[in-house]
């Protein structure tokens, strides 16, 4: 457990300053800059590999799939196991207040290239940060 929060600490001091840069407004144009280039290398195969993930990607469907997750592994894993599967549910609420909390607008609609939502489901925030949409 104590070898996990170690690991875990790097990846926290990453997103908080992240954040702080969001937060300052540092990160617009170097967002927008790259989106524009990688949109310069899309391709339709990539695009399709892209969208494989939405379903599952889906701040809705991942902490469900989290908690699937966490009971197989209560009830046949080892002790504490189903704990590292059950933080998934707490990074989707902490993605989602720093979307709230942070102005980081979106991408332009003409650099969306979502090409589907099989469930539907979507939930609006007023930024993008950290996620992109």
């Amino acid at each position: 457990m104590k070898r996990a929060i170690l690991l875990a600490l790097p990846a926290i001091a990453v997103l908080l300053a992240s954040a702080a840069l969001v937060g300052a407004g540092a990160t617009r144009g170097v967002d927008l800059a790259a989106t524009v280039f990688l949109q310069s290398v899309a391709s339709a195969g990539l695009d399709l590999i892209a969208n494989a993930n939405t379903p599952l990607g889906q701040a809705t469907i991942t902490p469900v799939i989290a908690a699937a997750l966490a009971l197989i592994l209560w009830r046949r894993g080892p002790p504490w196991a189903w704990l590292a599967v059950g933080a998934f549910s707490v990074v989707v609420l902490v993605g989602y207040v720093l979307k709230l909390a942070l102005v980081h607008p979106p991408p332009p609609p003409e650099l969306v290239r979502t090409a589907f939502n099989p469930l539907g489901i979507r939930i609006e925030t007023p930024g993008a940060f950290p996620s992109g949409q």
